[in-house]
């Protein structure tokens, strides 16, 4: 399985996102929502949308911290809007539908 797959995988990466707010408070540079898009790319991370667990994942950088991974991961998702609204009884497309218009 994929990492955001995987049922530990998409939680250590939601967690991971989250301590981003922590490592801003604390004056550290780095950001790992920033890491992951660098160097997994948008392209790679829209592929996630299809994954219930990882359209979770795709959730969290939405509302990541770091505005910028945030807008760039909402401009990727934009321009695959009409795929996520064919996604059908999926949990994870559907919170990540919500929080791309949000």
């Amino acid at each position: 399985l994929h990492m955001a797959e995987h049922p530990a995988g998409d939680l250590v990466l939601k967690w991971l996102i989250e301590q981003d707010a922590t490592l801003a408070e604390a004056g550290r540079e780095e950001r790992f929502s920033r890491i992951l898009v660098d160097m997994v790319g948008t392209e790679t991370t829209k592929s996630w949308v299809r994954v219930n667990r990882g359209a979770i994942v795709l959730c969290s950088l939405l509302n990541s911290s770091e505005k910028s991974v945030a807008a760039e991961v909402k401009e990727a998702l934009a321009a695959i809007s009409s795929e996520l609204h064919r996604i059908k009884d999926d949990k994870g497309a559907e919170i990540l539908l919500e929080n791309l218009n949000q």
